[in-house]
């Protein structure tokens, strides 16, 4: 069986910051983590109703937005599964 699907990802802030510092321990610069929201998109093969593999690209994400760092996230996976029932 062949299979498609398609995710709205919610992401929640967990307060964290990047902090770039120097080679004395000052701090450089310093940002929030920013939550973003994005979409996932998947395909795969399900082989005798019992074990699948689905390729899943997750869309950008933008995760710091400041004046002076832009960040474009995105990611792309591999899942191997097993169905128990």
């Amino acid at each position: 069986k062949i299979f498609v699907n398609a995710s709205y990802i919610f992401d929640f802030s967990s307060g964290s910051q990047l902090k770039i510092t120097r080679l004395n321990e000052s701090i450089y610069d310093s940002s929030e983590i920013e939550s973003s929201s994005n979409l996932g998109f998947g395909f795969g093969y399900k082989y005798q109703d019992k074990i699948s593999l689905e390729l899943r690209y997750y869309t950008n994400r933008n995760i710091i937005n400041s004046i002076n760092w832009k960040t474009k996230y995105s990611a792309f996976s591999i899942i191997l599964g097993y169905t128990i029932l």
